[in-house]
């Protein structure tokens, strides 16, 4: 089995391609595998059946083109997080 689990360009290049306005920005947050593990773990419900974390995980970093803005946001909490998106969007939108 190839280790594509979906075909993850078209997902990405889709948007870009499609949404017309302007500022556009793709922000992908992409914690570490442990910190998915974690997180996922805490739920009531698993996100993870056919794959496991890290094997989603990988297909997902080595097979996705680097479109947008890749954040690690293992040691962010959620609102943290949306601080950080907000910021960077502000900072490229004036530049």
């Amino acid at each position: 089995m190839s280790s594509r689990i979906w075909p993850l360009d078209p997902c990405f290049r889709t948007p870009v391609a499609v949404v017309r306005s302007r500022p556009f920005h793709l922000l992908v947050l992409m914690p570490s595998v442990e910190t998915v593990v974690r997180r996922d773990a805490s739920r009531s419900a698993s996100g993870y059946e056919t794959w496991s974390p890290t094997r989603l995980y990988d297909a997902f970093a080595k097979d996705t083109p680097r479109v947008g803005t890749w954040l690690d946001t293992s040691h962010q909490t959620p609102s943290e997080t949306v601080e950080d998106l907000v910021s960077r969007v502000s900072v490229s939108s004036k530049t």
